[in-house]
């Protein structure tokens, strides 16, 4: 096995696990332990570690874009070869999912999540109706399952790429 493979592989199985790792943290253990405190504290609390996280995911984003396109070049011998075939079709599945999953990831990091902290701030001080908090606050968590889904959903696409021939 050529040794870049191999590196590719190895930074892109821990990138995957950082990023998707983090994922399931938040939505097991941190989301449910944090759904009581009131929205100021929570929404402070989310704030700080989803700050903390940002940085890592897209650094996580960035490896794996890098040690995914390294590895199926290297496999393939050549990009055109990369997406031909059952394997091509995957890989651009998956490409496409991934894009999707980095807009989202965008969209949660940069718009939503500080929307709603800035929301989460003003409803404590009365100037915020509750109604339109709790929207943005179902709409950001909806967002965030649908990445964890679509994040489930690459690492199929990629078991399936280790499986397909050209």
């Amino acid at each position: 096995m050529n040794e870049l493979f191999l590196a590719a592989k190895i930074v892109h199985i821990l990138a995957l696990t950082s990023w998707v790792g983090g994922m399931i943290f938040v939505a097991a253990v941190m989301a449910p332990k944090l759904r009581n405190l009131p929205p100021q504290q929570r929404g402070s609390l989310f704030s700080e570690l989803g700050r903390r996280f940002s940085k890592l995911g897209w650094i996580a984003i960035a490896l794996l874009a890098l040690s995914g396109f390294l590895q199926a070049l290297v496999r393939a011998g050549d990009l055109f070869r990369a997406f031909s075939g059952t394997f091509g079709t995957i890989l651009t599945v998956k490409l496409v999912l991934v894009f999707l999953l980095v807009v989202e990831s965008a969209l949660h990091d940069f718009v939503l999540g500080p929307r709603q902290t800035m929301w989460e701030q003003r409803m404590s001080s009365g100037e915020v109706p509750p109604a339109f908090y709790w929207r943005l606050r179902r709409t950001t968590q909806w967002l965030a399952r649908t990445q964890l889904l679509g994040a489930i959903a690459v690492i199929v696409l990629g078991v399936l790429l280790t499986r397909t021939g050209f």
